[in-house]
């Protein structure tokens, strides 16, 4: 929606986004490969103002920006680190698109302001085809508009605070519910507690491509249960792939929102509902991890390029993420140059997520990483 003037930022502020952005003609067409964009057709087309919440949120990505550009670290900017609104890398790459910033000699990469697929998805899904707003909408987790200077996260977490130190079925008799004990349990509990009833996750979480990753920690300290999985490697897709526009990377360039439930004895002696909640908090990955999980991905697209399937990062090595099997039996297996392979994931390292949680959890007021 329009490149970034990094200078512009101090002197104008969220009007940069307000006289622009804030009333937009969004028209859908439908790509087909190999066909001239001239023949492409037209399937919707939206006349979109945000609600309340929606610029509310909107403010606060906003926010964000701005303040990167204040400090001087422009350079650092990502998408990872807003939810609607986002800063995309804008130009042809390789180094060559560079802007200068008001509050640092470093040179940042041109950028341009940009709604997230999630949430142009969001508005695509939720119009007719002539843009008038459905009425069959997705579960919203805000009961009421924001206040002014209200942070969404903290008013998500605020809905779970009531539940801390409650076991599973206790928390069930609190709402009036009988969940099965599946393997979605804990997710679909961390649903229900914030008061929602069919949607897999929340409007506003599919909006801003926050994902829910549940943790289950061991009775001692934060460990948690195992290491935190990811879809398996499609390894033809890997080996065409650069870091930044990677399958895992976009992967790891969200926000998470992680509700953690603890076990009060060995796990093997409780079942799912005998776990404690022990809070939820906000989090992203670091732009100091970052570097340490890009370079085991390297090693491994390097790997499964010359079709040497060992040597693989371990847990041990202590590298935040590792390489391991996630495939339910053995005879699960992808096909790779002609050859059955083994399904192979990257997990992030248990003691990783024990420092994550550690940090977030360990004092009494719970706030984003």
């Amino acid at each position: 929606m329009g490149i970034i003037d990094y200078m512009e930022v101090p002197k104008r502020g969220f009007n940069i986004f307000l006289d622009k952005d804030s009333h937009l003609l969004v028209v859908f067409y439908e790509w087909k490969k190999n066909t001239d964009i001239r023949d492409y057709k037209v399937i919707k087309v939206v006349d979109w103002t945000p609600d309340a919440n929606e610029l509310h949120l909107i403010k606060e990505d906003w926010d964000i920006i701005e303040q990167y550009v204040r400090r001087g670290q422009a350079h650092l900017l990502s998408e990872r680190h807003t939810k609607y609104l986002s800063a995309c890398t804008k130009g042809v790459g390789h180094g060559k698109d560079f802007r200068e910033q008001p509050f640092s000699l470093e040179p940042a990469k041109q950028r341009a302001l940009s709604f997230k697929p999630s949430f142009v998805s969001m508005i695509f899904n939720t119009r007719d085809d002539v843009g008038k707003v459905l009425a069959d909408q997705p579960e919203s987790i805000l009961s009421r508009n924001l206040y002014d200077g209200e942070k969404f996260e903290s008013y998500i977490l605020g809905l779970y605070k009531e539940y801390i130190g409650h076991s599973c079925s206790e928390i069930e008799k609190q709402l009036n519910i009988d969940l099965s004990a599946s393997k979605q349990y804990h997710h679909d509990l961390a649903l229900s507690m914030a008061k929602l009833t069919h949607a897999k996750q929340p409007k506003e979480f599919t909006q801003a491509g926050i994902i829910i990753k549940t943790v289950r920690v061991r009775k001692d300290g934060w460990k948690p249960k195992e290491s935190m999985s990811f879809p398996f490697i499609r390894y033809d897709d890997i080996i065409k792939e650069d870091w930044e526009n990677s399958t895992f990377y976009s992967q790891l360039d969200h926000r998470f929102f992680t509700p953690v439930f603890g076990y009060t004895d060995v796990p093997s002696k409780q079942t799912s509902k005998d776990l404690v909640f022990k809070g939820a908090f906000f989090w992203s990955i670091s732009d100091e991890d970052l570097p340490v999980i890009k370079s085991v991905w390297e090693e491994t697209k390097a790997l499964v390029d010359a079709d040497v399937f060992q040597h693989f990062a371990r847990k041990s090595d202590n590298r935040i993420v590792h390489i391991r099997p996630h495939a339910r039996k053995k005879s699960d297996m992808a096909d790779y140059k002609g050859e059955k392979r083994v399904k192979l994931s990257f997990w992030l390292n248990d003691t990783f997520i024990q420092g994550i949680v550690g940090q977030n959890l360990s004092s009494d007021h719970q706030d984003t990483l």
